[in-house]
């Protein structure tokens, strides 16, 4: 049960970031141009939302199954165009059993994170595949390790509770987004929306988290949402390089807090 809550609970926070990421950049003509393939994201999320990943396997293993009785009654004639382009589609409804199946096996369980295992710092590359969904294979280029999201992607990480503000840090492959691409980035924690603050050159985005969002410890959905992008030769759905995320813990926002109010103190009236 725990299971196809999270499953659903990922479907909708996807859902959710790409129709805000929508809304945020209706007036440019590339989110037009896109959104037939935009569309086609958002069903599948909403069908995660709806049904869990067990019915789209079900479907897609059907799916699997009768194209391959198709190919055992052309195997008299597969050089042909038609052998030639079922051949294809066999090998396409293969790959993407495969994947659900991948990620019926390895979606979030609700297994937690220790809580004496504190940390601020999340490395995509060294998480386990149970706290993220819609990201791929870690990679390495230029001394960073990162993984490619999907347009839409969401993690599972342990955010402690604070009585102020904060900053999320979210660091990306630098130089493969641009400063607008940036600006354009949606993140939302468990579902609501987080205020951008700053979006530099050097991959390095920064949003805020109002403490009123996060009022106890304990795991929490983070999602993003951004421009799609599409490499020659590679045949992903590709859109941030993401590094790591990064969000203060508690202890380390109270001590910013009792240095700046120290220093304030100090300053002449």
């Amino acid at each position: 049960h725990n299971r196809l809550a999270l499953e659903k609970s990922i479907g909708k926070l996807r859902a959710q970031a790409l129709v805000k990421a929508f809304l945020h950049s209706a007036f440019d003509v590339k989110t037009w141009l896109s959104a037939p393939n935009t569309l086609i994201r958002l069903i599948k999320h909403l069908h995660i939302w709806f049904f869990g990943l067990n019915l789209m396997l079900a479907f897609a293993t059907m799916e699997l199954a009768s194209v391959r009785i198709i190919l055992n009654g052309l195997e008299s004639i597969s050089r042909s165009l038609y052998g030639v382009l079922f051949r294809h589609y066999w090998h396409y409804a293969l790959e993407r059993k495969y994947r659900l199946l991948w990620l019926s096996m390895n979606s979030l369980e609700g297994r937690t994170m220790p809580i004496g295992a504190r940390q601020n710092l999340f490395p995509l590359a060294q998480l386990e595949c149970r706290q993220f969904a819609g990201f791929h294979l870690a990679e390495e280029h230029g001394g960073f390790k990162f993984r490619w999201s999907e347009p839409e992607c969401a993690l599972h990480l342990f955010v402690e509770t604070s009585h102020v503000a904060r900053t999320l840090t979210l660091r990306l492959l630098p130089g493969y987004v641009s400063i607008d691409d940036c600006r354009r980035i949606v993140a939302l924690l468990d579902g609501v929306e987080l205020e951008q603050i700053t979006a530099a050159a050097d991959g390095r985005v920064e949003f805020n988290i109002p403490a009123s969002l996060v009022k106890e410890s304990k795991m929490h959905f983070l999602s993003f949402a951004a421009q799609a992008k599409q490499f020659p030769g590679d045949p992903r759905c590709l859109s941030l390089p993401v590094v790591s995320v990064e969000v203060p813990l508690a202890q380390e926002v109270s001590t910013i807090e009792s240095v700046v109010t120290e220093r304030r103190e100090l300053l002449p009236v």
